[in-house]
């Protein structure tokens, strides 16, 4: 009987390498198809991509923010409430540019929404 301790297979260093290759390659063309499509949706309608500018700046604030409480409160400042801050200026202003009643139909279902997320 063998009792020598048998060591596991040392891992291939180069496997992490091309895991962050890969993912950097995919992160910059997420990247680069993001900015080619806005840059393109301006040129077509320039409150449209401002529009989705600011959607995509309060869905990423808010997601930080509910989706990883353990952060410290100086991350969660910087990563989760500018953006969603600065998301929410982009949607006020275009919606003071669309129309002043805008605002107030967005304000009362914004309410409605609260009220009725809460719990009992």
């Amino acid at each position: 009987m063998n009792t020598s301790p048998q060591l596991p297979p040392l891992p291939d260093h180069r496997a992490p390498r091309r895991h962050i290759a890969r993912e950097l390659v995919g992160l910059f063309l997420i990247g680069t198809g993001t900015a080619t499509l806005l840059c393109v949706t301006y040129a077509a309608a320039p409150l449209l991509a401002v529009g989705i500018m600011g959607l995509g700046l309060c869905a990423g604030g808010a997601g930080t923010l509910f989706g990883s409480p353990l952060l410290p409160q100086a991350a969660r400042v910087a990563v989760g409430y500018v953006p969603f801050g600065v998301g929410l200026a982009i949607l006020t202003f275009l919606g003071w540019l669309v129309s002043p009643w805008t605002l107030l139909c967005a304000l009362v279902l914004g309410c409605g929404l609260w009220l009725s997320a809460k719990e009992a």
